[in-house]
Parts: structure tokens; sequence; C-alpha cells
């Protein structure tokens, strides 16, 4: 039975429709490290596509990077905007690369799905943590940990 358990259904509701239809019926147990891989990789691409972030810029971001903005006074609301380090031209005081980069003075403006994309990842890491740390989008089966994989 061990090596077969068999479908383990989860008792979330499936909320994601493909048209009219859900997406499928019921998300398994054994499939979710597999999605939060996938929606890492997702998240990624979108804030790539619609920020003009470098890589190594969304590989850095964290959870509370992007802040509703408060209102103005007006009532107004301003736009999101995204904090992370940058590292392109990053120099000490004597002209030497800092590899670890520094938090970029000007954010990146973030329109809405780049925001929606934070958002769902910031319910899956601690905060403060990195939003696409491996630490919480990869899990690995007992077996995985034992043998060194």
């Amino acid at each position: 039975m061990a090596s077969n358990p068999g479908p383990c259904p989860l008792s979330v509701p499936v909320r994601a429709t493909l048209g009219d239809r859900p997406w499928r019926a019921a998300l398994d147990f054994h499939e979710v490290p597999g999605l939060m891989r996938h929606l890492g990789t997702a998240v990624a691409i979108v804030c790539l596509y619609l920020t003009g972030m470098r890589p190594q810029e969304v590989q850095n971001l964290r959870s509370g990077c992007c802040p509703d903005p408060e209102p103005a006074a007006d009532g107004t609301v301003g736009h999101h905007l995204v904090r992370s380090r940058h590292f392109k031209n990053v120099t000490d005081t004597d002209g030497h690369h800092i590899s670890a980069g520094e938090i970029r003075a000007v954010p990146w403006v973030a329109i809405q799905p780049v925001v929606h994309a934070v958002r769902v990842l910031e319910q899956m890491v601690p905060d403060g943590e990195l939003l696409l740390s491996a630490a919480h989008h990869v899990r690995q089966s007992r077996g995985a940990l034992q043998s060194g994989a």
C-alpha cells in the first residue's frame, strides 16, 4: 500500500476555471509539490515580463516587497511599488562590484497582475522570506531526502 497509496483529494475548493468550467474536480495531496513549483515559475515569468526586472532582482523579491499604497490626502491611491535588490553597476566607494547588490533607490511600478502574483506567493512563505526560495516551493519525499536526491 505504501508504494501505491492511491488518490488523496484535498478538501480545498477549486476556484480556477477554464471558460465557465472548473479547472479540475479536486487537487490531490501528491500533486501539491509540483503545482507549487509551477506556481512559483508562473509568478517569476509575470514579474519578469511585466515589471522589467532582471532575473536576479525577481529572485530577491521578499514577502512584503509590494505593500498596498497609502491613500493621498485627496483620497486618490497611487501605484503599487515593488522593492527589491538590484545588482547592475552596484559598486563600493573604490569601484569594486558588490555581488550582494543593494536595495534599489527607485522601486519598480507594479500593475495589477504583478500585485496578484506577489500576493499569491506571500500566502505561501513566511513574512520577510524570499518569495521564490526553494525552501518554500520544493517539498521532497522522505525517500528522496534519505537517498540524498
